[in-house]
């Protein structure tokens, strides 16, 4: 009979603050398969500016394995726990694992946000028609939308915006 815990999966390993590069390098000299999103940041110095490659999702690697080695994983330096809800480990789907990768191989400009942006928050559009306008979220829907209040000429327009268009301020 088959046993899920046979299967290779995707899931997260959380990892000590600055310790993703150590710990994704442990883990292929184990040769486990990982995946450690970096994005391209400039970090400035006071006598410099440079290019460097930082974690996409700070404390976060994926690891694709069993479920049952995610015991032994946690047990290697850097590693602080697995990443999982309700006492389950989190299985991330091969499909989020590739549109991670298209986008940080286009060099599509991406941040990540922890959960769902909460109402009274103030953010400002990055696109679109109210690009650079700023308002404060009323309401979030199910559909990944929000409703945005935008305050001009002493009026209140509310209008429903795809969550992409938006930066948290």
């Amino acid at each position: 009979m088959f046993n899920e815990n046979d299967e290779l999966k995707w899931f997260v390993l959380y990892t000590k603050s600055r310790y993703e590069k150590k710990v994704n390098s442990r883990l292929t000299d184990l040769n486990i398969t990982t995946y450690l999103p970096l994005k391209k940041t400039i970090r400035k110095w006071s006598d410099r500016k440079k290019v460097v490659d930082m974690p996409l999702i700070n404390s976060y690697i994926f690891v694709k394995t069993k479920r049952d080695s995610l015991y032994d994983l946690i047990k290697i330096e850097g590693v602080t726990r697995y990443v999982s809800f309700s006492g389950r480990p989190v299985v991330v789907r091969q499909k989020e694992i590739d549109i991670l990768k298209k986008f940080l191989e286009d060099g599509t400009a991406i941040d990540i946000i922890d959960g769902v942006p909460k109402v009274g928050k103030q953010v400002k559009f990055t696109s679109g028609f109210f690009k650079d306008y700023e308002g404060k979220i009323l309401k979030v829907n199910r559909k990944n939308q929000l409703q945005i209040e935008i305050e001009s000429i002493n009026k209140t327009l509310v209008v429903t915006v795809d969550i992409d268009t938006l930066k948290l301020q």
